[in-house]
């Protein structure tokens, strides 16, 4: 309960000083003497309106109305510089713009209801049906029940769109698994590719030794053509010979083992292709995947 309110410089009040009795408290007085600046005086201390500086008196910079309660101090003060509350004798609260602090608010625990204009309709009597439920409601909390059922009913709502998104998003993931190749078949192409691999770099390895032994050959040759004397070459000339026919099936078996490379290439070049598919597969499945899957439960880590 409020005991005493005091004003400074709102209006005609420059000094203004009300002691309050338990019960019911009446102002009289002529009119435009300060009665309905007392009001004001009391929401600006309890609601913070109106906004704004016009109702500071002309003659001082900066007002001051100051609630003494049963349980508290509440100061407020007000000019074109300073906007803050203060409780009892503690640091001023600033900052809060338009509204009112929340330990203010704690405090004073003021509703409409504490207050009642000259020109209102009578309490409740004067009100629609749909005010006196709205507001009967509030004082039982029902409309913090209220509130909780149409935000469970909301989160229903969307929870059931997301259902049935996910739903639409497995239809279109089974369609695109149906038109995905076999991928235990896809497995063994690549096992075999990998196999074709390692032969294709034993067979390099052997060609490049080929290849220098035929070099090795051609030099020989070029010494026994630039011989004179090839008599006494006899023997050195047949085994040239043998070994020549012998390095012409050489180059035969390696003419063969080519083509065989150049083959083994070829399925390299179309395992990558294939490789490279069923990654974009790999990946548009995942991406179209749900975080958790809906039917296991699982979590899904996408890359």
């Amino acid at each position: 309960m409020i005991k005493q309110l005091q004003i400074h410089n709102l209006q005609s009040h420059k000094r203004t000083i009300l002691k309050f009795h338990p019960g019911v408290n009446a102002f009289v007085g002529n009119s435009d003497v300060g009665k309905s600046a007392i009001l004001r005086a009391l929401r600006l201390l309890i609601w913070n309106t109106p906004g704004g500086t016009e109702y500071i008196s002309n003659w001082a910079k900066k007002c001051i109305v100051k609630g003494i309660f049963d349980n508290c101090t509440i100061k407020r003060t007000r000019s074109k510089t300073i906007n803050e509350y203060q409780i009892n004798n503690d640091t001023p609260l600033s900052g809060f713009g338009q509204s009112v602090p929340d330990p203010v608010k704690t405090l004073l625990n003021f509703d409409t209801i504490n207050f009642q204009h000259q020109m209102d309709v009578p309490f409740m009597i004067g009100w629609k049906p749909g005010e006196r439920g709205e507001f009967l409601s509030r004082q039982c909390g029902l409309n913090k029940t209220i509130e909780s059922i149409d935000a469970v009913n909301s989160m229903l709502r969307a929870e059931n769109a997301q259902k049935k998104q996910l739903e639409n998003d497995i239809e279109e993931i089974d369609k695109e698994l149906k038109d995905l190749p076999d991928i235990e078949a896809a497995e063994k192409l690549i096992e075999q590719a990998e196999a074709l691999s390692k032969k294709i770099s034993s067979r390099k390895k052997k060609m490049h030794n080929l290849t220098t032994l035929i070099n090795d050959i051609g030099k020989l040759e070029e010494k026994i053509n630039s011989y004179a004397d090839r008599s006494h070459l006899e023997d050195d000339i047949k085994a040239a010979i043998e070994e020549s026919k012998k390095m012409e099936n050489e180059k035969k078996r390696a003419h063969n083992l080519n083509t065989h490379i150049k083959k083994i290439e070829r399925n390299e070049y179309l395992q990558e292709i294939l490789q490279n598919r069923i990654k974009r597969q790999e990946k548009k499945l995942k991406k179209s995947m749900p975080d958790i899957c809906p039917l296991c439960g699982a979590t899904n880590e996408k890359t």
